[in-house]
């Protein structure tokens, strides 16, 4: 990977971190500093979720299965919600996952609204 693209791909983690911290969640980039991955395979740590994977993709091309195949591949665990934030230059930023990510949020949500007097 050439110089450019590593610099376009830490630009889209910043950007993706700061939209989720916009939304009122503590994102950051998982390789900060010491250039070790604190999320393991994930591009970004959310404080408080550890089981969400989140890899971010700014590109112009869409290879979603082959990404989908690899956000698999590196997830830990049955209760891991994978998701890739994917953007193109000028669009908006889309969120992609697998069925069995979208059941954990569907379930969560479910729970929550059924908790709340509606």
């Amino acid at each position: 990977m050439g110089r450019f693209s590593r610099e376009k791909g830490k630009r889209g983690e910043r950007e993706a971190a700061e939209l989720l911290t916009q939304w009122g969640l503590e994102a950051r980039r998982a390789v900060q500093y010491s250039g070790s991955p604190e999320g393991g395979a994930s591009d970004l740590v959310v404080e408080g979720l550890p089981q969400l994977r989140i890899e971010v993709k700014r590109t112009e091309t869409s290879l979603i299965h082959p990404w989908l195949a690899q956000l698999k591949l590196d997830s830990v665990g049955a209760d891991a919600v994978n998701v890739i934030m994917h953007k193109r230059n000028g669009g908006e930023w889309m969120g992609i996952m697998p069925a069995s990510s979208l059941e954990i949020l569907l379930r969560a949500y479910q729970c929550m609204v059924r908790g709340r007097a509606v």
